[in-house]
Order: structure tokens, then C-alpha cells, then sequence
């Protein structure tokens, strides 16, 4: 069922469709101390949540991911500048049920298909997120490349 290389076999990644993408949130707030004199971003906090559910009778997935920053001053302070992007995926897979075991009485989706549709959706999310900010003070900023594994099993994130 799971590969020892945990990589999805090339067959298997066929069975993945990307049915749907919904922008849920764009938002960019400036206060109006940083619209009366905006200065330079020094750096960003950048947070991430995700929301994950799966449908094992239809055979599908949702994924959520939301970004927010916040403009930092040299002195690491908050300058009143901050942008929350929302972004909603739908996933199909065919043959569902063969990435799908039963742990304590409960279905679990293999780690693997799991953590290749947070790859796909994290990847596609860097892209979008880098064109909503364009022409914003957040103008250039990338997501960094996560380890998709780590970002499923974090309960941070």
C-alpha cells in the first residue's frame, strides 16, 4: 500500500485530480499611523494554518491553507501593515479507498497521498499568493518550500 520510498508510485499520482480552487480570503489592512508615514518593511512574520478533510465515501479531499503576514520595522516592531490570503482545494482520487486504513476504529489516510496533496496544494499557493500580492507593500514575497510530511504533523502550523 505505502511504498518504502514514501512517494507515490507513478500510477498513483494519476489517480490525484485537482477539481477546484476557491480564493476564500484576501485582505490587506494598513493602520493609519503606517498610511501617515509608511517606511521601509525590514522583515515579516509570516503564520500559517491548514484545515484538512476528507470525504472516504466520495473519494475526495479539502485542503485549507491560510497565510497571514505582518510588516516588521527594523526593530522588529509591527508598522500597522498586514495581508491574510485564504485558499480552498478540492481534490479527487480514484481508487481512494486503497490509501485509506483503519487505525483505533478510526479511517486514516496514508501519509503519503496525504502529504502529496498538501504538496500540490502548498505548491500552487506560492504561486497565487505571490500574484495577490503584486502592486501591494508585500510586492516579491515567496512562501518558503516546506517539507509537506512536517507541515501535515505539525499541530503549529
Amino acid at each position: 500500500m505505502i511504498p518504502e520510498n514514501n512517494h507515490l508510485a507513478a500510477e498513483d499520482v494519476e489517480k490525484i485530480h485537482l477539481v477546484k480552487v476557491n480564493l476564500l480570503k484576501f485582505c490587506l489592512t494598513a493602520s493609519e499611523e503606517y498610511l501617515k508615514e509608511a517606511k521601509d518593511v525590514a522583515s515579516l512574520s509570516v503564520k500559517m494554518e491548514r484545515d484538512v478533510a476528507y470525504d472516504f465515501e466520495q473519494g475526495q479531499a479539502r485542503y485549507r491553507l491560510y497565510f497571514q503576514y505582518k510588516a516588521l520595522g527594523k526593530e522588529e516592531e509591527a508598522m500597522g501593515l498586514d495581508a491574510e490570503v485564504g485558499l480552498e482545494y478540492f481534490f479527487k482520487i480514484d481508487d481512494f479507498e486503497k490509501f485509506v486504513r483503519r487505525e483505533d476504529g478510526k479511517k486514516k489516510v496514508d501519509l503519503v497521498l496525504a502529504s502529496s496533496l498538501m504538496a500540490i496544494s502548498y505548491a500552487t499557493s506560492r504561486g497565487i499568493v505571490w500574484e495577490k500580492l503584486r502592486a501591494t507593500p508585500f510586492e516579491g514575497v515567496l512562501l518558503p518550500v516546506i517539507d509537506s510530511v512536517k507541515l501535515l504533523l505539525d499541530k503549529e502550523a
